[in-house]
C-alpha cells in the first residue's frame, strides 16, 4: 500500500500517543488502518491485532444516530456489546 502524507501524519500520532486499544469507527477507518475491505457489519465487534495494538471495528456514531432503536440485535444494542468487550479488554491489558 502506498503511503500518503495524511497516512504518515496519522501513524506518527498513533506512535506518539501509543494507545493500547484503537477504536475504528466505521468501514473507512478500518480500511485506512488495516487495509481490510470487509463490511463493518461483518467485522464489528471483532478484535484485530495491528502493529502490536488491539483494534476493534465499531459502528460509526452517525450510523447509530440514524438507527437509534435499542432493541436486541439492533445497531445500538450491538454497539453496547462492543463497548463492554472493549472495557473488558482494557481491564485485561491494565493488569
Amino acid at each position: 500500500r502506498q503511503m500518503c502524507i495524511r497516512d504518515s501524519y496519522l501513524l506518527e500520532q498513533i506512535r506518539l500517543v501509543d494507545p493500547k486499544i484503537i477504536l475504528l469507527t466505521g468501514a473507512t477507518a478500518v480500511k485506512a488502518i488495516t487495509g481490510k475491505k470487509d463490511g463493518i457489519t461483518k467485522i464489528r465487534g471483532t478484535w484485530i491485532e495491528w502493529e502490536g495494538r488491539w483494534c476493534m471495528p465499531i459502528f460509526h456514531p452517525a450510523y447509530l444516530l440514524r438507527n437509534p432503536a435499542p432493541d436486541v440485535g439492533k445497531p445500538k444494542w450491538l454497539m453496547w456489546q462492543d463497548i463492554q468487550a472493549i472495557r473488558a479488554k482494557l481491564d485485561e491489558l491494565s493488569t
